[in-house]
């Protein structure tokens, strides 16, 4: 009995290890890839969310009290 595509049914060549055909193989890695872009702008889109969110207040409390930190430091 010869393997058969889990999708279209397309009849498999002999020792064909996943049971897809190769149509089928190419639209899954494009899907994936298609995944993989879309989870990349998510992540710059978080970036960007994070540095408009978190900028102004690292701005407004981080940096004065670093200035003050080094100024202490080279004071010894």
């Amino acid at each position: 009995m010869a393997a058969r595509c889990i999708v279209c049914k397309k009849e498999l060549p002999e020792g064909s290890k996943p049971p897809i055909c190769e149509y089928h193989k190419g639209v899954a890695a494009e899907k994936a890839k298609l995944a993989g872009v879309g989870m990349a702008a998510l992540g710059v889109g978080a970036l960007v969310m994070a540095k408009n969110t978190i900028g102004p207040i690292v701005k407004d409390k981080a940096v004065p009290v670093a200035k003050k930190a080094v100024g202490t430091i080279l004071k010894h």
